[in-house]
This record gives C-alpha cells, structure tokens and sequence, in this order.
C-alpha cells in the first residue's frame, strides 16, 4: 500500500551536476523507506522575482520553458555522460508528469499530502516556488536541509523571504550561516541536518557499482567544478606522478582547462571516487561521498565570488573533525584519517537528518 504522497522542489536539471542528482535521488530513497510515497517536483525556474503575477509572470514563465528545451536539445549533440544524467532521472526517480513554470505551478500546484524544499542552495533566489508558495491545500511545508548558498537577504527581499517561511511548519538548513539568517528572519527553531546524500549508508550507494573501477592501476581521482579556487591544477598531476599514480579527471559546471578528461554517468562518477586511492575536490558533494567511502581527501576552498559557498564544507568537515583537510595542499593527502571517529560522526548526523523528518512529516506547530 503506498503511503502519503510527497512532493519535492529542488534543483534537478543541469546537465552536468553529480551532486544534484544524488541528493535528489537519496532524499527519495529515505522517504520511501519511511512509509511515504515521495516524487519531484520538475520545476524550471525563471531566475526568481519578489513578485509574479499577470502578464509578467506568464513572459518570465514562457522564457525559462524555452530556455529549458534549448539546453534539452542540444543535450542530443553533447557528450554521454549528460545523456546519462537524464537517464538517471528517467530511471531512478519518481517524478511529477508535469513540468512546471512559475506561472503554471501558482495556476495548477502538483498535489500533495506533504511539501518539501531542498535539499541543495534552493534559498539563493528569489523564487517562491522554493519557499512553497504554491502550497494552497493546507498541507505541510517542510524545508530539509535547504540552503541560502551564501545569499544574505535585506530590505525588502528579507520581508519577502520572512513572508514565506511563516507558512513552514517545520525548517531545517545545511550550513551554520543557514541557522543565523534563519534566526534573523524571524525563523524560532530552526534545525541544522545533514546534506540527504549522508542519509543514506554506504552500501545504499554500492548497489550501482559493476566493479569496472577495481581493474585500473591506482589513481588520484580529480573531480572539479568552475567555480574560481586559489589552486593550480599541476600540482595534483606532480603529486600523483611523485608517488606513481594516475589521475582520472571529472569537471562540471563550466570548468574549463588543457588536461584530458573522463565523462562518467552518475553511477561511474560514484564507483571511480570510491575506489580511488586519494580524492582531491572542490564540490561539497565530492567532499561528502569521500567521507562515506572512507578516501583519503583535501576539499580544496573556492575563491571570490564564490567562497560564500564554503560554509558548505566548513559546516560538513568540523561534525567530522577535518576542518584541516578543506586545504589546497596536496601533501595532506600523506595524513592518515582515522574514519573510525569520522563513521561515529555520520551515523550521528544520520540520525539527527532521519529525526527531522519523522518528526516533520508527523506534524508539528509553525515555525515561524
């Protein structure tokens, strides 16, 4: 008998993203394995505006659906592994028939028993739709792990975002910066959770592998995404030739650079960072599934712009007790992690994550 149904907003669609993919992908998992009936929400943003209705909103609406069927077809002629992130959506996840926009989901919401936001940076727009402003049949809304991906709201768009949430029955973030605009917008309990791909244990994610990565000769596995670091690549490439290794290379997100590349499917991108004998990244989620797996690793910080986003990791590795591992410095590759005290940390993060949603999806006062 299928339990309540659930749905899910969060970002799903890039063509390119591991992360995206796997958090979407264990959040259902763990749903399922509490009695619920959990699909997603596909929902293709229009970039986020503090109002949308009428004429404007349908525009903004229309332009985002273009834009989405653009990007889809000229999936057709890019490479395999952006093929296969589709694949694993058509496969692995339950989703809405509907694809909706801004305008058709205030028009015609996906109905539901539950509302979830999140996981993933949700937060760093101003778009309803992620703070469930759709929600128009009294069910609850839930944020799980929701993130603000450094956007510090003010002025208007602060009361425009305080608005919103009033209406959450219960929120929890990913990061500590999460918990403080929280606080400053009003929210009275906020909880802090762990990233739904650490719901899951390890075996949960083995299940996908064909044991092809166990045949290579020992590699460094290099997984990168665009956003700007104080870090040269060349020295991954002199650390793994001082110590006899390969290096299997992954990009995404627009990271651009002369050194060859593989383009794995999401369940490959899993089995190389799992098998590998060091991991050296810059995406959180890179970081996440090198402490499930138990790889020796550096999470290397972003830079500029971009380091708003490190509270990500910071948050992640401090539970952990490897502040000192998020470094650009290959050479802490050589220290030993005791995974031990690493295990006991996620199992208790586990836990908390699976308490939040029990107790959420139980009911619960407003939070706000």
């Amino acid at each position: 008998m299928m339990g309540k149904k659930v749905g899910v907003i969060t970002h799903w669609w890039s063509g390119d993203n591991y992360g995206q993919k796997l958090q979407a992908y264990a959040l259902q998992i763990v749903l399922r394995d509490l009695g619920y009936d959990p699909f997603l929400i596909r929902y293709i943003t229009d970039g986020g505006h503090r109002e949308c209705s009428g004429g404007m909103c349908a525009f903004y609406s229309l332009k985002a659906y273009v834009k989405y069927w653009i990007k889809q077809a000229l999936l057709l002629f890019d490479k395999d592994r952006k093929k296969g992130m589709r694949e694993f959506i058509r496969v692995r996840l339950s989703v809405s028939h509907k694809l909706y926009t801004r305008y058709s989901i205030l028009k015609s919401p996906p109905e539901a028993d539950f509302y979830i936001t999140g996981s993933d940076q949700v937060w760093n727009k101003l778009d309803g739709s992620y703070f469930l402003d759709f929600v128009d049949n009294g069910s609850p809304r839930v944020s799980y792990a929701a993130s603000f991906g450094g956007r510090n709201y003010t002025g208007r768009d602060a009361g425009c975002v305080k608005s919103w949430l009033k209406d959450f029955s219960s929120i929890s973030v990913r990061e500590k910066e999460g918990l403080i605009l929280c606080n400053r917008l009003g929210v009275l309990n906020p909880r802090l959770v762990p990233d739904p791909t650490l719901l899951l244990e390890e075996k949960g994610y083995k299940s996908f592998f064909t044991g092809n990565a166990n045949h290579r000769p020992p590699y460094l596995f290099l997984y990168l995404l665009g956003h700007k670091c104080d870090f040269d690549t060349r020295l991954v490439y002199d650390f793994a030739k001082r110590h006899n290794l390969e290096v299997v290379y992954v990009v995404s997100q627009g990271k651009q650079d002369s050194f060859p590349k593989t383009y794995p499917t999401v369940p490959q991108w899993l089995e190389l960072l799992a098998n590998a004998r060091y991991v050296v990244t810059n995406s959180f989620h890179g970081t996440v599934f090198s402490l499930i797996f138990e790889r020796n690793f550096i999470s290397v910080p972003l830079s500029g712009e971009a380091g708003k986003m490190n509270d990500r990791q910071r948050t992640l590795l401090a539970h952990a007790d490897l502040v000192r591992r998020f470094t650009n410095d290959c050479d802490r590759l050589l220290e030993d992690i005791s995974f031990i005290e690493v295990k006991g940390a996620l199992e208790k993060l586990r836990k908390e994550g699976l308490d939040f949603l029990r107790s959420s999806l139980g009911g619960g006062s407003p939070a706000v």
